[in-house]
Formats: structure tokens, C-alpha cells, sequence
């Protein structure tokens, strides 16, 4: 299977994504309420937490040892890609 954003591994987090709203069917919550650490339902974190394992999957076969690495990751790609068309888009300067 392809790994990457754009490849066939995406799916099963695009399936978890679409799952999570479901798992926030708490009325009258609020999303402050819905998403503190302390009173979040097990349902919801239970969807965000395969969410989270499926977008891992998504670029690397290891899960991230935190939230912090999970997305510094895809900014790190994307910094890597698009440092070409920085460089290429720096005017040069004249001495003179």
C-alpha cells in the first residue's frame, strides 16, 4: 500500500474522520465541554483516537510518539517540498 497523504492509505482516516461527528451526539453539550480532557465521552475520544492512528498510518507505518510530533510532521514535508519554489522565487540581487 502507498503511503502518503494522497495515496490509497488515506481511506481508513477519511472512514475515522467521517466518524468522529457522529461520536459528538451529546446534547445539549457544548464543544468545550465535548472536548476537555477530563469529561470527554468515551465514544469520542475512542473516534479521535483511531483517527489518530489512521492519519499515522497515512505517513508512516509507526504511530507519532505524541500530538506534537503528529503535526510537526506534514509541516516538515511540506517545508521540504516547497523549498525548491522559495529558492527558485527569491529575486537575485545586483551588486552594484
Amino acid at each position: 500500500m502507498k503511503r502518503g497523504a494522497d495515496g490509497p492509505a488515506n481511506v481508513p482516516a477519511i472512514n475515522c474522520g467521517l466518524a468522529a461527528p457522529g461520536a459528538r451526539l451529546h446534547p445539549p453539550s457544548t464543544l468545550a465541554d465535548l472536548y476537555d480532557l477530563l469529561t470527554m465521552p468515551a465514544p469520542l475520544l475512542k473516534a479521535h483516537q483511531e483517527l489518530d492512528r489512521a492519519v499515522d498510518r497515512c505517513y508512516r507505518p509507526d504511530p507519532f510518539p505524541s500530538d506534537r510530533h503528529r503535526v510537526e510532521y506534514p509541516f516538515a514535508l511540506y517545508e521540504k517540498i516547497t523549498a525548491p519554489l522559495v529558492a527558485a522565487a527569491k529575486p537575485k540581487r545586483e551588486r552594484g
